[in-house]
């Protein structure tokens, strides 16, 4: 992911960073998925996780239950910081 533009969304859970692309490109220009993780989250990985290390030796924050659950339909986010959202539908 380091070399690939990161867009942010928000969402009620928190502020996202990723990337997007066209779910049906032969279909439509309008669908899109967006997937990426919680922006606190992937700045405290890409800041202190030694590239020898791998991340399960990190002790990352949790997304809490409650402010996943008050996401819209469309978008998912996990207790461990990542979201996928679908738009354009």
């Amino acid at each position: 992911m380091p070399n690939l533009p990161l867009e942010e969304k928000r969402t009620d859970a928190g502020v996202f960073r990723g990337v997007e692309q066209l779910l049906f490109p032969a279909l439509s220009r309008d669908v899109r998925l967006f997937t990426g993780v919680e922006e606190s989250i992937l700045e405290r990985v890409t800041r202190e996780l030694p590239h020898d290390v791998g991340i399960e030796r990190l002790e990352l924050p949790r997304i809490e239950p409650h402010a996943a659950e008050r996401t819209p339909s469309n978008v998912s986010v996990s207790r461990s910081g990542t979201c996928m959202i679908v738009e354009g539908l």
